[in-house]
């Protein structure tokens, strides 16, 4: 079972979420811009995380193109078996694996999401219940779960929407392949390391450490328009 994840301007949050990853998944892509050295730093401290660089977030004046980025990356990773999409953003239980007993193709699956509000006193060995469940709607792109030989995306291509100028709707382009029935909720929580909805354009929110993205006030503009 492998993974794949966008991390741009995010390593500070990788930085927790990267280590369960890499123990749960036999293997992990993690898709960044070609600037982001941090992230790439991180990915190297693990044997079995591969990071993948690409332009593909600002081609064509998109001011981040998760979506196509991700494409490139299952190209990388390989479009076969059982693959997770998650968020760099989120914290995954170390037993995950255990709950996958049941899991068959034909299905996409996820788990509801703890949220985290203020990632700066975040304690990773603080109880998750403390943190209240955000009720999603979507199967979004936070996690997905998915079989490459699903026939629900078996000869489709490409699986995420690769036309958004942001990342706000790739991700919901992916599950609308799956009709409402097939869709299911694992039983169990991830964690979600800060506010949802609001990063499509690149990171606005504040590091751990308190200061701020480059071209964060460009990037809040383009989300309110």
């Amino acid at each position: 079972m492998n993974a794949i994840t966008v991390c741009v301007d995010y390593s500070d949050l990788l930085e927790f979420s990267i280590v369960p990853s890499a123990r749960i998944f036999d293997r992990v892509v993690v898709v960044t811009s070609v600037e982001d050295k941090k992230t790439r730093e991180l990915c190297a401290r693990h044997d079995n995380v591969v990071c993948y660089r690409t332009d593909a977030f600002y081609r064509n004046g998109a001011s981040f193109n998760k979506g196509l980025a991700l494409e490139e990356g299952f190209d990388l990773l390989g479009r076969g078996g059982w693959i997770c999409v998650f968020d760099s953003d989120i914290i995954m239980p170390w037993n995950m694996r255990e709950f996958f007993a049941g899991i068959r193709m034909g299905k996409l699956y996820a788990p509801y999401r703890r949220i985290v509000q203020d990632i700066r006193t975040f304690d990773p060995k603080e109880p998750w219940e403390k943190h209240f469940i955000f009720q999603d709607l979507e199967f979004a792109g936070y996690f997905q779960l998915f079989h490459a030989d699903d026939p629900a995306i078996r000869n489709k291509r490409p699986w995420y929407g690769i036309d958004w100028k942001h990342a706000g709707g790739c991700d919901s382009f992916f599950q609308f392949h799956w009709d409402p029935k097939d869709k299911v909720r694992l039983d169990f929580s991830v964690l979600h390391l800060g506010e949802t909805g609001i990063n499509w354009h690149g990171r606005t929110t504040k590091f751990i450490d308190g200061s701020e993205p480059e071209k964060v006030g460009e990037r809040r503009r383009a989300h309110v328009l």
